[in-house]
């Protein structure tokens, strides 16, 4: 089996590897080759689309490496071919009308020879992610976290008819502008299915009620002071049930029965609650106190802040939020 490895890149510079790997040419925003199929992509403000069309002629594993705090998310649409993707110990199948949403892990893809593969990627910059999702979004917090991002879904047939579409004007005057308009749609409809996806995650968490022994409040003690000591990266939901030996449902559920609100939103605002002690008690720049509870962008850091307590950093360290 062939094996080829390639880091996350800009759209420009996928055309360029693909040249280099398998041959052919690149003309402006598409590479071709004759009998192996294409790559068309279009660039825009913080968000990129491309749509690749390849025939495997070999067996080959596709390696994504890591890399550290990245710039653009993908989201990988399968229109056509079956293969075989993991990430981790995790194995999952590739199939027409499936998507990898948001996956920023080490992973490989292979596929088998005589495999036709037809794929859309839409790559959002990391940035507009944020906004979108805003502060308080469990992507949102594992994105600034550099924690793991992997979702799996299979696609809607609303969002099948705007793939299908999405190229269909290439070639002519106003195919950038026709897929500008469908890639910011497609995004639409990305983070409607990813805030759906929270809401029904809320539901299962307000869904019955768990009788709390002793034993159990000391398993919920034992994880709040898991999240609280590692703050700046808080284990996972999986991690923390290992650790308090219950299943990451039950804790989950307990967590919320006790605090009233999830573990995500208990470290959040263990950190803000940190953020606001520090700007009233010393002179550290915004900035600073940002950066100390694990903020990268100081916008986000202020909305944080103001949502949670009516002020802003600097509001706050003006003495007026009393």
């Amino acid at each position: 089996m062939k094996t080829v490895s390639y880091q996350p890149c800009r759209l420009k510079e996928a055309a360029e590897f693909l040249q280099q790997t398998f041959g052919g040419s690149v003309n402006g925003n598409i590479w071709e080759k004759e009998d192996v199929g294409s790559f068309r992509f279009f660039e825009f403000d913080k968000l990129e689309i491309s749509k690749a069309s390849m025939f495997i002629d070999e067996d080959v594993r596709l390696e994504r490496e890591h890399k550290e705090n990245m710039e653009y998310y993908p989201i990988y649409f399968s229109l056509d071919g079956k293969g075989l993707w993991q990430e981790a110990e995790e194995q999952r199948a590739i199939s027409e009308g499936g998507a990898v949403f948001l996956s920023n892990q080490p992973c490989f893809v292979e596929y088998q020879k005589g495999t036709w593969v037809n794929h859309i990627n839409l790559r959002i910059h990391r940035d507009l992610l944020l906004e979108i999702l805003g502060p308080g979004h469990p992507i949102s917090f594992k994105i600034e976290h550099g924690q793991p991002v992997t979702i799996y879904k299979a696609l809607s047939d609303e969002i099948n008819v705007v793939l299908q579409d999405l190229f269909s004007e290439w070639g002519n005057s106003l195919g950038p502008y026709h897929a500008k308009a469908r890639a910011y749609e497609l995004f639409v409809m990305i983070v409607k299915l990813l805030n759906m996806e929270e809401s029904i995650e809320a539901k299962k968490d307000s869904e019955n009620t768990v009788h709390l022994s002793a034993d159990k409040m000391e398993v919920v003690m034992k994880a709040r002071d898991l999240l609280v000591q590692n703050y700046l990266n808080p284990p996972s939901q999986v991690e923390l049930s290992r650790h308090c030996g219950v299943s990451e449902t039950l804790l989950r559920k307990m967590f919320k029965q006790v605090f009233n609100i999830s573990m995500y939103q208990y470290v959040k605002d263990y950190r803000l609650n940190l953020a606001k002690e520090m700007l009233e008690k010393t002179n550290w720049p915004i900035n600073v106190v940002g950066n100390r509870i694990g903020y990268v962008h100081m916008g986000q850091f202020s909305a944080a802040m103001k949502k949670k307590f009516g002020f802003g950093p600097k509001e706050i360290k003006a003495g007026m939020a009393v």
